[in-house]
C-alpha cells in the first residue's frame, strides 16, 4: 500500500481531491459557476509535482466533473461556456508550459 501511495502519488491524489472538492462545493452553492476559476488549482498542483501529463489529466478530470455536474443546471453549460473554455485553455497552457 505504501508503494501505491508514494510521495508523488500523494500529490496526484491531492490534486484530484482538490478538484473534486471545488466542484462539489460549487455544485452545492446557489451559483455553482462562481468556483470555475478556482478549478485550475488542481491541474496546477499536479503539473508542479507530477509533470505536464498529470496536469493535463487532472484538467480533463475537472472538465468531466464540470460537464457532469453542469448537466443538472443548463445555465452552467450555456451561459458560462466562457469559463469552461477558460478551464480548457488553462489546462492546455499548463501542460504546454510545463512541457516546454
Amino acid at each position: 500500500m505504501k508503494r501505491l501511495l508514494s510521495k508523488l502519488d500523494r500529490w496526484l491524489l491531492l490534486s484530484l481531491l482538490l478538484t473534486t472538492a471545488v466542484v462539489t462545493i460549487g455544485s452545492s452553492n446557489a451559483r455553482p459557476y462562481d468556483v470555475l476559476g478556482v478549478l485550475v488549482l488542481g491541474p496546477v498542483v499536479a503539473v508542479v509535482r507530477r509533470g505536464p501529463l498529470a496536469g493535463v489529466l487532472v484538467g480533463l478530470y475537472a472538465l468531466v466533473l464540470v460537464i457532469v455536474f453542469g448537466s443538472r443546471d443548463p445555465v452552467l453549460l450555456t451561459a458560462h461556456l466562457d469559463d469552461i473554455v477558460a478551464l480548457t485553455v488553462g489546462t492546455v497552457v499548463i501542460g504546454w508550459m510545463a512541457h516546454a
